[in-house]
Formats: C-alpha cells, structure tokens, sequence
C-alpha cells in the first residue's frame, strides 16, 4: 500500500530553503539601495506616526523641526508597533504542504500588521508603549495573548493558515502573491466569523470601480446594532447588581454613558487591479502644517479607541476596522493622490496602509518630507515561539520611502471604537474630499446609499451635497474624474488633537479644533 505523503517533500524544503536566501539577499540590497539614495530617518524634519505628530516648531523662522525629545518619543512609538515578517519551519498549510510564506506572503503579513494595529489599540489604547527598546518588551499577558492570535498555526484565529482559508473564495491561494483589494476580503470574512475582543472589518469597495462612496448611516448601524446587543445581555446583571446594591443600602448610579448607543457600519468603494504595477515620477508635496510653538506630539490619544483614560482598554466592546482598497492608477500612482495619503496618515484613526514598492507589499504608518515610514515585512524569521520570541514583533530599524516609489495598488485602514470616533473620521473624510474634488480618494454617500458611481448625492460636511464625480472644467464643461487628472489638487490640512503622550513631556493645550502646544 503506498504511504501518502503528508509533509513537506525534500523538493519543497530545498526550494524554500533557496527562497529564504534569495529573499535574504534582496532585502540587504534593498535596505543598501536606501542608504545610497538617501533615503533614511532625518533628524531634523518632523514626522508624523499613525495619527501623532512629533516636532518642535522655531518661532524666528518659522519652520518645524525635529527636537531631541519629540526624537525619542517618535522612537518608543514607533518600537511598539507591532512588526509581522515572514516566518519559516510553520505547520504545514492546508494541502499546499508549505511551512513558509517566504517569496509569495509579504501581502498577508502587512495585513496582519495592520489588524494587530487595530486589535492593540481596540485592547491596550493608541497610547501604549513597549518601553525605550524592543530589548525592553514587558511579557504583560494581555500582550500575550493578543500576539497569539497572529501564531502561524491552524489553531490561531488570525493566523497565516486561517486567513487563507477564509480568502479562499476571494482568489486566496497559499504560495502565490496577491493584492491589497483580495486581502481585505480576506480579513473581512475571517475577522467577521470570530469577531476577535469585538472588533469587526468593513470593506468600502464597489466593483464599478472609482472613487468609492462610504455610506456613513449604514457604518453607523454597526455601532446602534452592538450597543443594542450589549444592553440586552447586560440588563440581567445589571437589574440583579442593582438589587444586591439596594439590599446592602447602597445606592447604585448608573451613568448616561453606560445607556448611550454609538453606531458605524460598512458602504461601497473601489475594486482594486491587482495588475497594477509601476513606479510613479515625481516627489511628494508634504502636508501642511499648522503646527504652534513649543514641542509637539499631537496625539490621538484614548478618545480615538474610546477606552478608559488609562488606556487599558475593553476587551468586550466593538470596534470597527475599516478598509479602503484603492488603485490610484494603471502602472503607477498619480502623483495628484499624494497629498491625501500622506495626510490620512495623519488621522487619529490611521491605523496605516497596505501598500509597498511593485510586486513587493509593505506597512506604511507614517511619513518624514515626502517620503513614507514602514514596516517591512519581508525578514524571515523562525516560527516564532511566544514569549521567547516576543522581541521579533518589534522592530528597532526605521525605514522610509520615497512616496513617488509607491505601487498604485494599496488599502488604507482606520479603526474607529465608537460612533463619536466613526463621525469625526467621516467629517475629517467628507473635508479631504472637498479639498480635493477633483480626485478624491473617497466620497461620502447619504442614508440612500447611492454611490459616486450612480450619481447620487453625499454626505459632504453634514450635509448631502450635489455628485461630485463631474466637474466643471474652465470652458463650464462636466469632464469625469480620469479626465481630471492633470488639475492640480491642494493640500489640506494635517488633523488636529489633544492630550498628552505618556512618557514624552509633551502636551497639547486648548481645544481640539486649535493647536497650541507647551512642553511639560
């Protein structure tokens, strides 16, 4: 009777084995390539970090710079995000029999690193940090755990097997590449069937292509649908705490907080080609700034993952991921699309985008004079064994590149913990469309649902306002958005916080919508 072979075979070991050292070479080519062009951390430009800014503005010139302390704030935030790379000598994955992502998985690890973004602030708040090192990673439980859910097993609930399991029927094959709009139908189906901590993933894609709209009421509903699920399961507990309360003489306080609902929920978009491919001419205007005196980090801070001040977070309530997949182009990115990138990158909800050079994905999650900060995923590493494997999550090097190199085929994240957090990403959305009407990278629908590509109405500052996927060119004639696309387009402004880091003595003052910044 033939033995059925149920492992890896000498073939497949030896090509792997092959793999890894290629894979190897070309990452230190790459990473010296970087260093010629000049391409590395500046110490003197400010920067901008998933939704925080670090830099310290010079009132006789004028300028923002990089300050010493804004430096090294910048350096621990950066250190705790968490880094997913290829891994080698994995459990077999599924029928395909490999045990490494090595050369073919680089898509799936940015996209686990973008919903562990999502999951670490949605669980320990946007204001955690590893410590001044990754030598320094604190083994904390919840950390843990939450890293357990990536574990390259079939066991894992987010982990390398699992989402190629549930992507299956988006076009998922395990060996081969694929793109950003395929790996968010992927996450969608995974993270929707287990709901890890609460959190859920919508992706706002329309097959017809364009600009995509996101419907605002019906993201909301996910938000109205959980808060009413979670009062009906509590309103047990709660009448039986009130009554032992009342017993013992103590009067029990139930705030509006704990009876408010919140909403968000999903709407259509763009359909992403995954065949685009090219490197895109040109340097990136920065955005603007509109930064005060003092050293700054404007910060998110806990009100965009609606946890508790302290930032220990909740591990029942929902969150929202949301996905835009995008392709900003046919063979390389148009350069009119820069200034909104590197701008919601700048939102409090950022949780970064899944993007990278052609045929090579990487983790974008901020951005230094034109040039975006990443996180590099192609670094194989043994599978990892956690804790003693726990500082291969981090990772101590920052890398950056040019904007102009980016591959038109990416996906933007936000994570939103409530309504209130869901509306002021809509509002910040609605104002980025404005300022660039002539092609935005989203558009905003009304409860109707209508899309830009139906021609229906949006919701633009609060209010529907007429299609914006026609404008009016100088002689008065209606042009669509692809012939726009040699108008030029503004910049808008960076988005606007309060709150202090925790460990940086840095603080900004007054109001949310100011930005006035002292140095404690």
């Amino acid at each position: 009777m033939t033995e059925v072979q149920t492992g890896p075979t000498i073939l497949q070991s030896l090509a792997e084995g092959l793999s890894r050292v290629k894979f190897s070479m070309a990452n230190a080519f790459r990473h010296l390539a970087d260093v010629v062009q000049g391409v590395t951390l500046s110490q003197t430009d400010p920067i901008w970090l998933l939704g925080t800014f670090y830099g310290v503005h010079n009132h006789d010139t004028g300028t923002d710079g990089l300050g010493p302390e804004a430096a090294e704030a910048f350096m621990k935030d950066f250190k705790s995000r968490i880094w997913i790379t290829y891994r080698t000598g994995f459990p077999t994955l599924g029928p395909s029999n490999l045990t490494s992502d090595v050369g073919w998985g680089c898509t799936l690890r940015s996209g686990q690193m973008m919903l562990a973004e999502a999951l670490l602030r949605h669980v320990k708040g946007r204001s955690w940090t590893t410590g001044s090192s990754t030598d320094d990673v604190t083994p904390d439980p919840e950390l843990l755990q939450l890293l357990g859910l990536f574990a390259d097993t079939a066991s894992a609930p987010l982990s390398l097997h699992n989402i190629c399991s549930a992507g299956t029927s988006h076009g998922v094959v395990p060996g081969k590449w694929l793109g950003p709009w395929v790996l968010c139908k992927a996450l969608e189906a995974l993270v929707n069937g287990s709901q890890p901590h609460g959190l859920q993933v919508h992706v706002v894609c329309d097959p017809g292509g364009g600009a995509p709209a996101l419907d605002v009421q019906h993201v909301r509903s996910v938000f109205k649908e959980a808060a009413g699920a979670a009062a009906v399961s509590t309103s047990g507990t709660t009448a039986t705490a009130e009554a032992e309360a009342e017993a013992a003489g103590i009067a029990r306080h139930v705030s509006s907080d704990d009876q408010q609902q919140s909403g968000a929920g999903p709407g259509p978009a763009t359909a992403d080609s995954e065949a685009a491919n090219g490197e895109a001419p040109g340097s990136a205007e920065p955005v603007s700034k509109q930064a005060g005196p003092g050293a700054t980090c404007e910060s998110c801070e806990d009100r965009t993952h609606g946890n508790a001040g302290d930032g220990s977070g909740s591990q029942s309530s929902t969150g929202l991921l949301l996905l835009l997949p995008l392709t900003l182009g046919v063979g390389k990115a148009n350069p009119l699309y820069y200034p909104q990138l590197l701008e919601v990158l700048a939102f409090p909800q950022s949780v970064g985008i899944i993007g990278g050079r052609p045929a090579s994905s990487l983790f974008f999650v901020g951005h230094q004079a034109g040039n975006l900060v990443y996180l590099d995923p192609h670094e194989p590493q043994p599978a990892a064994q956690l804790p003693a494997a726990l500082p291969t999550y981090f990772c101590p090097t920052v890398r950056l590149m040019p904007i102009a190199s980016m591959d038109p085929s990416l996906a933007i994240g936000f994570y939103c913990s409530s309504r209130d957090d869901f509306d002021d990403l809509a509002q910040r959305l609605a104002t980025l469309s404005q300022q660039h009407r002539k092609a935005p990278i989203v558009t905003m629908a009304g409860s109707s649902g209508s899309s830009a590509a139906n021609g229906g109405e949006r919701l633009v500052d609060g209010v529907l306002s007429e299609d914006l996927d026609e404008e009016a060119d100088d002689s008065g004639s209606l042009v669509s958005r692809d012939e726009a696309d040699g108008m030029s387009a503004g910049v808008g402004s960076p988005p606007d916080g309060n709150g202090m880091l925790p460990g940086s003595g840095l603080r900004t003052k007054g109001s949310r919508r100011h930005e006035d910044w002292e140095l404690v």
